[in-house]
Protein backbone atom coordinates (compact mmCIF):
# COMPACT_ATOMS: atom_id res chain seq x y z
CA UNK A 1 0.00 0.00 0.00
CA UNK A 2 1.34 3.45 -1.01
CA UNK A 3 1.45 6.12 1.58
CA UNK A 4 0.12 9.36 0.14
CA UNK A 5 2.31 13.16 1.08
CA UNK A 6 0.05 15.94 1.71
CA UNK A 7 1.15 18.72 -0.70
CA UNK A 8 2.51 20.81 2.23
CA UNK A 9 5.10 18.26 2.83
CA UNK A 10 5.83 17.87 -0.53
CA UNK A 11 6.62 21.55 -0.57
CA UNK A 12 8.59 21.25 2.32
CA UNK A 13 10.43 17.95 0.34
CA UNK A 14 11.05 19.79 -2.93
CA UNK A 15 12.55 23.01 -1.09
CA UNK A 16 16.41 23.29 -2.19
CA UNK A 17 18.73 22.79 0.95
CA UNK A 18 20.15 25.77 2.44
CA UNK A 19 23.79 23.71 2.64
CA UNK A 20 25.46 27.03 1.67
CA UNK A 21 25.07 28.79 5.28
CA UNK A 22 26.71 26.31 7.25
CA UNK A 23 30.09 26.55 5.01
CA UNK A 24 32.44 29.56 4.71
CA UNK A 25 33.13 31.80 2.02
CA UNK A 26 36.48 33.58 1.99
CA UNK A 27 36.87 32.89 5.71
CA UNK A 28 34.11 34.54 6.92
CA UNK A 29 31.35 32.44 7.74
CA UNK A 30 28.33 32.56 5.09
CA UNK A 31 25.80 32.82 8.40
CA UNK A 32 27.42 35.94 8.88
CA UNK A 33 27.03 37.11 5.26
CA UNK A 34 23.41 35.92 5.17
CA UNK A 35 22.59 37.90 8.44
CA UNK A 36 23.93 40.94 6.62
CA UNK A 37 21.28 40.87 4.03
CA UNK A 38 18.59 40.06 5.75
CA UNK A 39 18.53 42.24 8.83
CA UNK A 40 15.07 42.60 10.44
CA UNK A 41 15.27 45.50 11.65
CA UNK A 42 17.16 49.27 9.73
CA UNK A 43 20.28 50.18 11.63
CA UNK A 44 20.62 52.95 13.69
CA UNK A 45 20.96 56.30 11.44
CA UNK A 46 24.50 58.65 12.69
CA UNK A 47 22.41 61.26 14.37
CA UNK A 48 21.91 62.19 17.88
CA UNK A 49 18.64 60.11 17.68
CA UNK A 50 19.88 57.06 16.42
CA UNK A 51 22.85 57.06 18.31
CA UNK A 52 21.03 57.60 21.64
CA UNK A 53 18.13 55.46 20.77
CA UNK A 54 20.50 52.64 20.10
CA UNK A 55 22.19 53.02 22.75
CA UNK A 56 18.30 53.32 25.28
CA UNK A 57 18.07 49.89 23.83
CA UNK A 58 21.62 48.42 25.02
CA UNK A 59 20.56 49.35 28.69
CA UNK A 60 19.65 46.26 30.67
CA UNK A 61 15.73 44.97 30.11
CA UNK A 62 14.27 46.18 32.91
CA UNK A 63 14.92 49.70 32.43
CA UNK A 64 13.83 49.44 28.61
CA UNK A 65 10.39 47.34 29.63
CA UNK A 66 10.23 50.10 32.51
CA UNK A 67 10.21 53.33 30.31
CA UNK A 68 8.15 52.27 27.77
CA UNK A 69 5.53 50.96 30.29
CA UNK A 70 5.99 54.68 31.93
CA UNK A 71 5.58 56.28 28.27
CA UNK A 72 2.79 54.54 27.65
CA UNK A 73 0.45 55.05 30.59
CA UNK A 74 1.37 58.50 29.83
CA UNK A 75 0.12 58.69 26.27
CA UNK A 76 -2.81 56.68 27.47
CA UNK A 77 -3.32 58.84 29.95
CA UNK A 78 -3.65 61.97 28.10
CA UNK A 79 -6.08 60.10 25.50
CA UNK A 80 -8.02 59.54 28.08
CA UNK A 81 -7.91 63.09 29.85
CA UNK A 82 -8.80 64.40 25.79
CA UNK A 83 -11.73 62.69 25.78
CA UNK A 84 -12.92 62.92 28.63
CA UNK A 85 -12.45 67.03 28.60
CA UNK A 86 -14.14 66.46 24.66
CA UNK A 87 -16.98 64.39 26.73
CA UNK A 88 -17.75 66.92 29.80
CA UNK A 89 -17.81 69.73 26.85
CA UNK A 90 -20.03 68.13 24.37
CA UNK A 91 -22.47 67.27 27.84
CA UNK A 92 -22.47 70.83 28.50
CA UNK A 93 -23.03 71.90 25.25
CA UNK A 94 -26.25 69.64 25.17
CA UNK A 95 -27.89 69.75 28.40
CA UNK A 96 -27.74 73.64 27.99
Amino acid sequence: MQQSISPARQKVRERPRRAETDRSVGGVPAVEASEERHLPYALPQDGFIGVAYERFLEMPVAVVLAVLWVLGMALLGSCVLTLYVLGTSLVGVVVG
